[in-house]
């Protein structure tokens, strides 16, 4: 089963790359990225209200949270700006690279062993 929900996740995160090239076309890149995080944020903080309630509202889940956002938002936004210029193929092929690259940096940086 769980076979099957990757497949899927991994359709459905394809099928974005082609989606988004053909939208920044005609939106602004800033604007795009503004409203795919909005669109997440949303029902996530719900969710967090739900589950964590007031601990979710600390100094420092919001301090750490925001920051992540941010560079998370720099992220979409480089890979939305360089949509313009490649193919999707190519865009999809750096992004799932870079996924094989956290294992290295972990390691580097906080001496985290390799699974």
């Amino acid at each position: 089963m769980y076979t099957f929900w990757l497949v899927l996740v991994t359709i459905v995160w394809g099928s974005t790359f082609f989606i988004v090239k053909e939208t920044v076309d005609s939106v602004d890149e800033f604007l795009l990225v503004f409203i795919r995080n909005i669109i997440a944020t949303i029902p996530m903080l719900i969710y967090a209200i739900i589950k964590e309630g007031k601990k979710l509202f600390r100094y420092q889940e919001i301090w750490q949270g925001s920051l992540l956002g941010l560079m998370l938002s720099g992220t979409y936004i480089s890979q939305t700006i360089g949509l313009k210029f490649t193919s999707t193929g190519h865009s999809a092929f750096i992004t799932g690279s870079a996924v094989l690259f956290v294992p290295f940096i972990l390691f580097t940086f906080f001496r985290t062993k390799l699974g």
